[in-house]
């Protein structure tokens, strides 16, 4: 019963679902961001330090756990508001910072 590559949906970039309030519960979201274009940017000591620096001012979600790769980066967050700021938004603001 296992779909073939074929009939499986064909995305250029993973499905993000939009985070649900879920009252006084904290919402932990698994976040992959992307360089333009996969540049290999991200992976250097430089880098590492902006992106420290731009989570820090960037103070609407908190970052937990990550893992930075040369194109792309892995990270937990969760809102540090409440009601939650726009996750998109707030990964715009630290991706014009870096």
């Amino acid at each position: 019963d296992d779909l073939s590559a074929s009939a499986r949906p064909q995305r250029s970039r993973p499905a993000h679902l939009p985070v649900h309030d879920v009252g006084t519960r904290s919402a932990i979201v698994f976040l992959t961001v992307c360089t333009d274009g996969r540049r290999p940017l991200l992976a250097n000591p430089l880098m590492h330090d902006l992106l420290l620096r731009a989570w820090s001012a960037a103070m609407d979600w908190r970052v937990g756990r990550y893992v930075l790769m040369p194109d792309h980066l892995h990270l937990f967050c969760a809102p540090s508001t409440y009601p939650a700021e726009s996750l998109t938004r707030w990964v715009g603001y630290w991706k014009r910072l870096t």
